[in-house]
C-alpha cells in the first residue's frame, strides 16, 4: 500500500494524497497515514478528529488557527463525498485569498495536506458523510478563527443549497472586514 503525493497545480504548498486501495469481495483496505511515506511533509500527528455529517448540503468551515499556530492538517473522507475548500490566508503570499476546491470521497480515496496559513471547510454532497482529520498541533481555543463560508469576495460556488451551517460559521467575518 502506497500513499502517492502530488502538488496541487494552483498552490504548490497544498498536496493531494492518493491513498491506494486493495479491494476484493469483502470490501477494501487502505492506509490513511504512514509516517515513512509522509515524512517529506514533516508531519507529526498530535490530534485526530472525526467529523460526522448527517445531511447533504451541510457546510463546515472555513476554519484555521491564527499565528503563532503552525497547524498542518491532513483531511480525508471515510464515507460519502464532500466539496472540499481551501483558502490561502497568508497575507504576504502571492496566492493570498486564492481558493482551491477538490472532491474528496470514499470512492476516490483522496486526501489533502493543508499547511499552516490556510483556512479549510467543506460541503457534504451526500447524506452520512464522514471525514477524518490528522492535526500536527493541539487545538487552541484562543487561536481559533474562521472566514464566513458565504463570503462573496471568495467567489465560492457551493454545489448544493446550504441545508445546515453552524451559527459560529455563519457569523464568521468576511476577509474584507476589519475583524479578519
Amino acid at each position: 500500500m502506497k500513499i502517492k503525493i502530488k502538488n496541487h497545480p494552483v498552490i504548490k504548498d497544498i498536496k493531494i494524497l492518493n491513498f491506494s486501495k486493495f479491494e476484493d469481495e469483502r470490501g477494501f483496505f487502505t492506509r490513511k497515514y504512514c509516517e515513512i511515506q509522509l515524512s517529506r511533509l514533516n508531519f507529526k500527528i498530535k490530534q485526530i478528529n472525526y467529523s460526522k455529517n448527517n445531511k447533504k448540503g451541510t457546510i463546515r468551515g472555513l476554519h484555521f488557527l491564527k499565528y503563532p499556530s503552525k497547524e498542518k492538517k491532513i483531511v480525508t473522507c471515510l464515507s460519502g463525498e464532500v466539496f472540499d475548500v481551501i483558502v490561502d490566508v497568508r497575507r504576504n503570499s502571492k496566492t493570498y485569498k486564492k481558493v482551491i476546491t477538490i472532491k474528496l470521497s470514499e470512492e476516490n480515496s483522496l486526501g489533502v495536506y493543508i499547511p499552516n496559513g490556510f483556512a479549510h471547510g467543506f460541503q457534504t454532497l451526500k447524506n452520512k458523510t464522514n471525514l477524518l482529520y490528522f492535526h500536527s498541533t493541539f487545538y487552541d481555543k484562543n487561536l481559533d478563527s474562521g472566514i464566513n463560508p458565504l463570503d462573496k469576495d471568495l467567489n465560492i460556488t457551493w454545489p448544493l443549497k446550504v441545508n445546515s451551517i453552524s451559527q459560529k460559521d455563519g457569523n464568521s467575518p468576511f476577509m474584507s472586514s476589519k475583524y479578519f
